[in-house]
């Protein structure tokens, strides 16, 4: 296997389909609380008694929370090194994503991000964020 390719779930479709439409979208449980990754369940209700989260559609920028440089990467179609981060979108949810468009011993905890989709297969995307230049970001 050259990379790993999502393969959507009942509970993740939503997101992957907005994915190939280039659109970033969260789930938000009827508490009003953004989760993330998708799960078929709301985190903020341990008994399931509450509808199962919605998606809606996020800004797309955050802020770097941490990141780590992979240098030995699993996949021949996933280039070594590169930026793994946490970053936290401005509607306050935390994601994993790949850093895009930096040499990745340069991206800082405290970076500006923006979503970007990557196309890794025919018709399949995954969402990656990129620094927002400096001069955007103000």
């Amino acid at each position: 296997m050259d990379r790993p390719i999502p393969i959507p779930c009942a509970h993740d479709k939503v997101f992957w389909e907005a994915v190939a439409e280039d659109r970033l979208v969260v789930q938000k449980t009827s508490n009003g609380n953004w989760q993330s990754y998708p799960r078929a369940h709301a985190l903020d209700d341990p008994m399931k008694q509450n509808a199962a989260p919605a998606f809606e559609a996020v800004a797309g920028t955050g802020t770097i929370e941490n990141v780590s440089v992979v240098h030995r990467s699993f996949y021949p179609a996933i280039l070594a090194p590169y930026a793994f981060a946490v970053v936290r979108l401005d509607e306050g949810v935390c994601m994993t994503c790949h850093i895009v468009d930096a040499e990745p011993s340069e991206v800082r905890i405290g970076d500006r991000v923006k979503v970007t989709f990557i196309e890794i297969a025919p018709g399949k995307k995954i969402p990656c964020f990129k620094p927002i230049e400096a001069s955007l970001a103000t």
